[in-house]
């Protein structure tokens, strides 16, 4: 489906709705959907669809069970204001109750320039959100220096290298901790599956930094 035909059926289907509110209130006066009505239930639409604002192609949401039903995660399909909608759903329910849109926007009346914004309905049984929170120090976290760690390896066998290290490259020690549990997840609960670990100016003091033919087996980045 082309992006013309799309926006077209989107808008019939509107068009059906707001037509079925004019009959149902027997005012044809002041049943008009637009603004910020209009985006929402476009947005809706397009979701239920399964398409995608630039190709057409269906969206597979991405899904995650809990006791209290599947959390769902799937774009806005808003190009103006993009982001990420995340809903409750339960299958013997008709609707799912929204949770929070995480989304870019330029157009937020009291800040300035573009920014991350979460909104985020406290009272699921509200049809507006009840909080928003503006995420600060985006381009800081982005822009911090990478530092090199460095982790090192027994003859444990269940080390995943014997002897030699890897090195973590990360802004702080806790990113490299969670880079390298990603690559090599903790055998033991909160302890990370190596001998040693060393910030950069710890690992130049060692004598390992020194030897000739110590081994580094991998760079994460």
């Amino acid at each position: 489906m082309k992006k013309e035909e799309r926006a077209e059926l989107i808008g019939r289907l509107i068009d059906v709705v707001e037509d079925w509110l004019t009959d149902k209130t027997g005012d044809e006066d002041t049943v008009f959907i637009q603004g910020a009505d209009h985006d929402i239930l476009a947005e809706k639409f397009a979701v239920a669809l399964g398409l995608d604002e630039d190709d057409g192609k269906a969206q597979e949401p991405l899904t995650a069970d809990t006791p209290l039903g599947q959390l769902i995660a799937y774009p806005s399909n808003n190009s103006e204001n993009p982001g990420i909608y995340i809903d409750l759903h339960r299958d013997t329910f008709d609707c799912d109750a929204p949770l929070a849109l995480i989304e870019y926007t330029s157009t937020e009346a009291d800040v300035e320039g573009g920014t991350l914004i979460t909104r985020v309905w406290s009272d699921v049984s509200q049809e507006d959100y009840s909080d928003r929170h503006i995420h600060t120090g985006v381009e800081e976290f982005f822009d911090a220096p990478v530092n090199r760690y460095f982790y090192t390896f027994g003859s444990d066998p269940g080390f995943p290298f014997n002897g030699g290290y890897v090195e973590v490259h990360a802004a702080t020690l806790q990113k490299a901790h969670e880079k390298f549990r990603k690559k090599y997840p903790d055998r033991h609960k909160k302890c990370i599956n190596c001998a040693f670990f060393y910030t950069e100016e710890q690992w130049e003091k060692t004598e390992m930094s020194k030897m000739e033919g110590y081994k580094r087996h991998e760079v994460i980045e």
